[in-house]
């Protein structure tokens, strides 16, 4: 249990939002289903880079959420630039 001085600090880094069309988890009968991400901050621009594909062995492979989140960053072309933020 957290003591009341011993609150979380908190950081400047602004909001992102990753929106998922999930469209491949059990598509094997049509290969031309993907799932699709963007990544879009609190002004809803688009952040990095949209992607497509399938997520099946990204989600198989992640062995809790914050692997889960970082490997959907580092698709959108992010991983660097949150990675760099959360170290300063």
């Amino acid at each position: 249990m957290l003591e009341s001085g011993d609150m979380p600090l908190t950081t400047d880094v602004s909001p992102i939002f990753i929106g998922w069309d999930v469209g491949g988890w059990n598509c094997d009968k049509n290969p031309a289903s993907r799932d699709a991400l963007v990544v879009i901050d609190s002004q809803r621009q688009i952040q990095g880079k949209p992607w497509r594909g399938n997520l099946r062995k990204c989600i198989n492979q992640s062995g809790n959420t914050s692997e889960f989140i970082a490997k959907l960053l580092e698709l959108c072309e992010l991983d660097q630039v949150y990675a760099d933020e959360q170290e300063d």
